[in-house]
């Protein structure tokens, strides 16, 4: 196995303040990645407008958040290991808190 995938849509999340501008998903991505011991390399590229796209590149791969509103899109590779990125989607639930959220995985 090379790394494994998690794909979650998170609806209605009570923690807006993770979601409002550019630089709070970014401090929500790079501390879940401090909380996780991932190495964010380069920059991250934020795209702050209607909504917020943000992407960190990690030595393991990757994570982007995309926001819509109440809503959270949230992509973690993770070629370090399921647990590694079980335990940054636990992160990620637990600090936005979505009233529904859906969830995809594979491992690649």
């Amino acid at each position: 196995m090379m790394g494994f995938h998690i794909f979650v849509n998170m609806y209605h999340c009570n923690n807006m303040q993770y979601l409002d501008t550019g630089k709070s998903v970014l401090k929500l991505i790079t501390d879940i990645c401090d909380d996780c011991g991932f190495n964010i390399v380069g920059n991250p590229v934020v795209f702050d407008r209607i909504n917020v796209m943000a992407i960190v590149l990690l030595a393991e791969s990757h994570i982007s958040v995309h926001t819509n509103r109440t809503h959270a899109y949230i992509d973690i590779f993770c070629c370090s290991g399921e647990d590694a990125a079980e335990k940054a989607y636990d992160l990620f639930m637990a600090r936005l808190e979505p009233k529904s959220s859906t969830r995809n995985s594979l491992r690649r």
